[in-house]
C-alpha cells in the first residue's frame, strides 16, 4: 500500500497538539503518533491524495544510521522514545508531502494564525510555570515563540506576495503577524526577533529586493547603534548574563562529539555525554547545572548519531527542500518556505524539535512550500502491486513501537519509586539493580545503588566502591560522588588509622576543588585534619566553612545537588570545633552517607 492521508487529519494533530503542550507528556504523543501510524496504514480515497514515499525516501539514511548508533550505544533503551518519534515525525512528513495540495497550504496558514494568536495571548494570562511567559508550552518560553516566529515570517511572505491576500484577510494577517512579533519583544526573545529578520531577509532576497534589503540593514544597524543603553539591554537580556550558558553548552556539545565522532551518543542520549564535559558556572555550586539537550539541533543531532549523521540529517533535509523547489513560487509555498527559514534559523540556537508537535509545525510548513496545485479532477494515483514503499508491516512494526517507546522510561521510574518507598534492603537493592540493567550509563542511579548495596545486610563496601568508581567515570566533575567514596573508605579502613590516607586526602581535596562551597567535605576534611593532630589546618579549613556558608545563606539553591553542595550540619560543626580545640585529637573520623 501507499502512504495516504487527510490534510484536515494531519492539521488536527498538529492545532490540537501546540495547545496540548507542544505534547510533551509522553502518553499523549503517544496516543497521537498511534493516529498517524494508523492513518499511514489506512489508504485515502481523496483525489490525488496519495504518495508513493518519494518525501520519506531521502531521510531512509539518516534514519538507518540513528538506529544503528542507537543499538551500539552504551544504553539504547534509553533513545528508543527519541527514535520513535523522529520516525513518526518523519512519517508524518511524508503524509503531508504526498496530501497537501494549495488549498491545504491556505488552510494550514489560517489555522497557524489562530493557533499563534492564542498561544501568544496564554503568555499574557497563564503564569509561567518556571520562565515568565510560558504560556500553554512550557517550562520555556522559546516554544510559544518559535510558533510565533513562523507565523511572522508566513504572513510577511503571504501578504508581500503579488497574488497574496488581499482586503481583510490580509489585514487579519499582518495584524497577528505584528501581535507575534510585539509577544516576541515582551518575551525578550532574542532567537525569535532574529529569526524573523533572517526569514524576512531570506523573503526580500527571494523577490528581488537587494537594495531595499541593504537600506533596512543598514537602518536597523543604525536604530541599534543610537537605540537608548537601557533599550539594548532590556532586548539583549544583559540583567541575566550569569544565566546565559548556551556558549558552554555548544562546547560542550562538540566536546561530546568528539568522544564518538562516527556514530554519536546515541540518540536521546545526549545528557550522559555532556555530564563528563560539565563546565562550572560558579554558582552556588560549580557543576550543579546539567542538560538534556544542546540547545541547539544541528549540535545535537551531530553529538547523538555523529558527523555522519549529521550529513546525512542535511542530506535529507536539502533533498526534501530541492524536491520542493522543482515547484512554481506561489504565495502559499513562498510561506511554507519563509516559515520553515524562521524555524530552522531558531533551531541553530535551540532545540526545538523534541516537542513533536513543534516538529509537526516544521514539517508541515516544508509540505506547504512544496504544496501541489489544485487540481479537484485529478484522478487518484495507482499503487503498483509489490512496489509499495511503506508496507503494512512497516506501518505494524511503527505503531507497535510508537505504543512502547515511553516504557524503558516509566520501568526506570517505577524502580527507582518502589526503591525510595521500601524499607527491605534486598527489595531497594533488586529494584535498583533492575534500573541499573536498563539505563546502565546515568550515574545517579549508579550512586543511588552504592548506597543501597552499604544498606544491604550484610553491607557490601567492596561493592559499593565500584559503583561509585562507575558513576565517578561517568560525572566526573560530581563532588558528591567523590566524598562518599571517601566515606567508604573511612568505614573500611577503621577511620582513625587511615587519617592520613593519601587516598582519601586525594578525594575530599579534588571534592573541594571541584566545589568550593561543599561544606561537608571541608568539614570532613578538617576533622581529619584535627584527629591527625594538624589542629593549624582543622582551624584555618573550619573558619573557610564559617565564612562560606555565612555567603551562601542569600544563595539560591537550585538543584538538589546545590543543596548537597550547601549543608551543613550544625551539630557535627559543633562536635569539629571541639575536636580541633583540643591538644591533640582522636577517635575514628565520622562520614556521614547521603543520599
Amino acid at each position: 500500500m501507499k502512504l495516504a492521508a487527510s490534510p484536515v487529519l494531519l492539521m488536527g494533530c498538529l492545532f490540537l497538539g501546540l495547545p496540548l503542550g507542544g505534547l510533551r507528556h509522553p502518553l499523549l504523543w503517544t496516543a497521537f503518533a498511534a493516529f498517524i501510524w494508523v492513518l499511514a496504514s489506512v489508504p485515502s480515497e481523496r483525489d490525488a491524495a496519495l504518495s508513493d514515499g518519494e518525501a520519506f525516501k531521502p531521510w531512509l539514511p539518516w534514519l538507518a544510521w540513528a538506529l544503528l548508533s542507537l543499538l551500539v550505544c552504551d544504553q539504547p533503551w534509553r533513545g528508543l522514545f527519541a527514535f520513535s518519534r523522529w520516525l513518526t515525525l518523519l512519517v508524518f512528513f511524508s503524509l503531508a508531502a504526498g496530501a497537501w495540495r494549495e488549498r491545504d497550504s491556505r488552510a494550514w496558514l489560517a489555522g497557524l494564525a489562530a493557533v499563534a494568536a492564542v498561544l501568544g495571548l496564554a503568555t499574557l494570562v497563564v503564569p509561567g510555570t518556571f520562565h515568565p511567559r510560558t504560556g500553554l508550552i512550557p517550562p520555556y518560553y522559546n516554544y510559544t515563540v518559535f510558533v510565533e516566529a513562523a507565523f511572522a515570517a508566513a504572513a510577511l511572505a503571504a501578504v508581500g506576495h503579488r497574488d497574496g491576500p488581499r482586503g481583510w484577510k490580509a489585514w487579519a494577517l499582518a495584524a497577528v503577524g505584528v501581535f507575534c512579533v510585539a509577544m516576541m519583544v515582551l518575551a525578550r526573545s532574542r532567537g525569535g526577533l532574529v529569526a524573523v529578520a533572517a526569514a524576512a531577509a531570506f523573503w526580500a532576497w527571494r523577490r528581488g529586493l537587494r537594495r531595499p534589503l541593504l537600506w533596512g540593514g543598514l537602518a536597523l544597524a543604525l536604530a541599534a547603534a543610537l537605540a537608548p543603553p537601557r533599550a539594548i539591554s532590556f532586548l539583549l537580556k544583559l540583567d541575566l548574563s550569569a544565566w546565559f550558558t548556551r556558549p558552554d553548552i555548544w562546547k560542550a556539545a562538540l566536546s561530546v562529539t568528539a568522544d564518538h565522532p562516527l556514530a554519536g551518543e546515541g540518540l536521546g542520549n545526549f545528557e550522559a555525554g555532556f555530564l563528563r564535559h560539565n563546565f562550572p558556572k560558579h554558582w552556588a555550586s560549580n557543576f550543579g547545572f546539567s542538560a538534556d539537550h544542546a540547545h541547539s539541533e544541528i549540535l545535537e543531532i551531530a553529538a547523538e548519531t555523529g558527523w555522519v549523521g549529521l550529513a546525512l540529517f542535511a542530506w535529507g533535509l536539502w533533498a526534501s527542500l530541492r524536491r520542493n523547489g522543482r515547484l512554481g513560487s506561489s504565495w502559499t509555498r513562498e510561506a511554507g518556505l519563509c516559515a520553515a527559514a524562521a524555524m530552522a534559523v531558531q533551531c541553530v540556537f535551540d532545540n526545538m524539535l523534541h516537542l513533536p508537535a513543534l516538529g509537526m509545525l516544521f514539517f508541515t510548513s516544508l509540505a506547504c512550500a512544496g504544496a501541489k496545485d489544485d487540481a479537484p479532477g485529478e484522478a487518484p494515483a495507482a499503487a503498483r502491486a509489490g512496489s509499495a514503499f511503506l508496507g503494512r508491516g512497516l506501518c505494524v512494526a511503527g505503531l507497535i513501537l510508537a505504543l512502547t517507546a515511553w516504557l524503558p522510561r516509566w520501568l526506570v521510574e517505577r524502580h527507582v519509586s518502589e526503591a525510595r518507598r521500601t524499607r527491605d534492603p534486598v527489595r531497594r537493592l533488586e529494584a535498583l539493580g533492575r534500573a541499573v540493567r536498563i539505563f546502565p550509563a546515568e550515574a545517579a542511579l549508579r550512586e543511588d545503588l552504592a548506597s543501597a548495596l552499604l544498606a544491604a545486610l550484610p553491607p557490601q563496601p567492596g561493592r559499593a566502591l565500584a559503583e561509585l568508581e562507575r558513576a565517578r567515570r561517568l560525572s566526573p566533575t560530581n563532588a558528591v560522588t567523590l566524598l562518599r567514596r571517601a566515606e567508604v573508605l573511612l568505614g573500611l579502613s577503621g577511620g582513625a588509622d587511615r587519617a592520613g590516607s593519601p587516598a582519601v586526602a586525594s578525594l575530599l581535596n579534588r571534592a573541594v576543588e571541584l566545589e568550593p562551597n561543599f561544606l561537608t567535605a571541608r568539614l570532613l576534611r578538617a576533622e581529619l585534619w584535627a584527629r591527625a593532630g594538624e589542629r593549624e589546618s582543622a582551624v584555618r579549613e573550619l573558619g573557610e566553612v564559617e565564612r562560606r556558608r555565612a555567603s551562601l545563606q542569600d544563595e539560591y539553591l537550585f538543584t538538589h545537588y546545590d543543596r548537597m553542595i550547601a549543608a551543613c550540619d550544625p551539630a557535627r560543626l559543633s562536635a569539629v570545633r571541639l575536636l580541633a580545640a583540643r591538644p591533640e585529637g582522636a577517635g575514628p573520623a565520622r562520614g556521614r552517607r547521603r543520599r
